[in-house]
């Protein structure tokens, strides 16, 4: 036979094999010259070679005798069974074959690709939020606890006592403590949780302020007295005697436009020198300004309180939760009706606790959505449910692109490129929704004249069914119910009464 057939026929005779027997192995190099090396067939069995008897004439395709063949099946069925390798003799060649271990692996399964997430880089607003004091906690106890139990709680857990403040409003004493060492302030505050006389415990959150410097002259210079419809509102009110309360950085209260509108300065943060600052002095303008660059309720008067000084550091304009219990309860105390709180920062218990007790009492809490943009969260004291939250608008009625976005939006105001007094009687453009939420104090400054038995409810009537609706329709979470109106809110409260 020639070799070109007889190798034609060995890979054929290969295939058929492997098509009746499995998989094949390679053979062994040595099978030919040592058959017996090659390795018993099965465990305990020799290697058996073909011979010419073997290629009887039964089974021509096979060169193997029927019952032959059936016996090396059942026997390399039982092998496979048993899962472990073993060789055949090669079918008619002389060849010794090894099988391939019959082997059972399980299937591979792909892991799926995990995309990476670049880090979002967050767009700084103009009001920026510092978290709390690293070193600083605030304890609330109720005034019934004995006197001497902030000395003690600080001997028990080496805290250094700093300030301490009696708040009527919420009949507690409370008391503000430096964490002593390097410890943890989080495990200092479950430290003091776990006491039953401490009514409550939390950090001393920090609250900072910044103006915007991109405002511009866009709108005229007073268009927001326009958008708001002030001049025929002032026909039937200007806000005369009602009190507002801003709790905001120091105002000038010698500028010509506040001239006999600060009933009174106070500073909530004993220690620090008074400065008026632009913040503030804007702020109590656009409430109550008079003269050529006149405010919402002209004849309104403001309880000026100054709450926020420079850090030393920063430079930045900058509050505490401490002091800002300290200028709540200084408001109250005083009679003011309208609080006007244009900061945002950190839902802050103890700060929601005092809000709730004197929303109770009959104040009207108005607050600035804040300036984190449309992707910050829920800013507060604005997101409580106590509190007035206002997003500002540009004189084409369009979003402030620095303004919170939020179902706690209650409406909007003029909050860009306003017109408002700053210190050492000049005038400045401001923009940021702070400057949007103290117009409408002046406008519920307006309400209040007509009608000073007024509650929150009947107010958040007024005003809101009589703005003018900007997004989708109805109340959203872009302008709330949107865009106010002073004239139609006095209407409004005509049409109720």
């Amino acid at each position: 036979m020639k070799p070109v057939t007889r190798y034609l026929l060995c890979l054929f005779l290969l295939v058929a094999g492997s098509l009746l027997f499995g998989p094949v192995a390679p053979v062994r190099a040595d099978a030919t010259a040592n058959p017996a090396a090659a390795g018993p067939v099965f465990p305990g069995k020799p290697l058996t070679t073909l011979t010419a008897r073997d290629r009887g004439t039964n089974s021509a395709r096979t060169g193997l005798s029927g019952v032959r063949l059936a016996q090396m099946k059942n026997r390399y069925r039982e092998h496979r069974r048993r899962g472990s390798s073993g060789v055949l003799p090669g079918i008619g060649l002389g060849l010794t074959i090894r099988l391939a271990p019959q082997t059972t692996n399980p299937p591979r399964t792909r892991k799926p690709a995990v995309r990476k997430r670049k880090p979002r880089r967050r767009r700084p607003g103009r009001i920026v939020t510092v978290p709390m004091r690293s070193d600083e906690v605030i304890v609330m106890l109720e005034n019934a606890r004995r006197a001497n139990l902030e000395g003690e709680l600080a001997r028990r857990h080496r805290l250094e006592p700093l300030e301490s403040l009696t708040i009527d409003l919420l009949d507690m004493r409370v008391q503000k403590f430096r964490v002593r060492g390097r410890r943890s302030r989080a495990r200092v505050i479950r430290a003091l949780r776990a006491d039953r006389r401490v009514f409550l415990v939390q950090s001393n959150y920090l609250y900072r302020l910044s103006s915007d410097d991109e405002s511009g002259a866009g709108g005229g210079a007073q268009y927001a007295l326009d958008k708001l419809n002030v001049e025929p509102a002032n026909k039937l009110s200007k806000g005369r005697d009602v009190t507002v309360a801003v709790i905001d950085a120091g105002v000038d209260g010698q500028h010509p436009a506040l001239k006999d509108a600060i009933v009174q300065q106070y500073n909530a943060a004993p220690g620090v020198p008074f400065k008026a600052e632009a913040h503030g002095t804007g702020v109590a303008g656009i409430i109550a300004g008079r003269g050529n660059v006149r405010g919402v309720a002209p004849l309104s008067k403001v309880l000026a309180i100054s709450a926020f000084y420079r850090n030393a550091r920063t430079k930045a304009l900058e509050t505490s939760s401490f002091i800002l219990l300290r200028a709540i309860d200084h408001a109250d105390k005083y009679g003011a009706r309208i609080i006007n709180l244009s900061f945002s920062g950190p839902n802050d218990p103890a700060l929601g606790m005092i809000i709730k007790a004197a929303h109770a009492k009959g104040m009207i809490f108005v607050a600035a959505a804040g300036n984190g943009g449309p992707k910050a969260r829920a800013a507060f004291p604005a997101a409580y449910p106590e509190v007035i939250a206002v997003t500002a608008v540009d004189y084409r009625d369009r979003l402030y692109a620095k303004a919170n976005r939020g179902k706690y939006l209650t409406l909007a105001a003029p909050g860009v490129d306003v017109l408002a007094p700053s210190p050492d009687q000049r005038y400045e453009y401001q923009s940021g929704t702070s400057f949007a939420a103290a117009h409408i104090s002046g406008l519920i400054a307006l309400l209040l004249e007509r009608d000073p038995q007024l509650g929150d409810r009947a107010v958040r009537r007024a005003i809101t069914v009589s703005a003018r609706d900007l997004g989708p329709r109805g109340r959203d979470p872009i302008f709330g119910a949107g865009r106010a109106d002073a004239y139609t809110s006095l209407l409004a409260l005509e049409t109720k009464q």
